[in-house]
């Protein structure tokens, strides 16, 4: 067995695994916010002054490991200046 089947097998086996689709969803916020902070040429230390936190806060929750609750994801949306979207859509079994 290749390697890219052995992928896929793997990815359609944990692909409904709660905790995977956690991680999954953590992955998912870090990187947009990273790449946000790339577009707008911000580093940890700015972010952190502008999220009234340290860098090491920052720095946790950039590594996915500080809790996104709703409230932390409006205060980062705030200080990023953006708009939080979020929505919920008819699961891969209903379409």
């Amino acid at each position: 067995m290749n390697k890219n089947n052995l992928l896929k097998q793997l990815f359609e086996k944990f692909e409904n695994d709660f905790g995977c689709r956690y991680e999954a969803k953590i992955i998912e916020v870090t990187e947009e916010i990273c790449r946000i902070l790339k577009e707008k040429d911000m580093n940890n230390s700015d972010f952190a002054i502008i999220l009234e936190t340290n860098k090491a806060t920052v720095n946790r929750m950039l590594n996915g490991n500080v809790k996104f609750t709703l409230m932390r994801l409006l205060k980062i949306a705030d200080a990023l200046d953006c708009y939080l979207d979020i929505k919920f859509s008819k699961s891969k079994k209903e379409k």
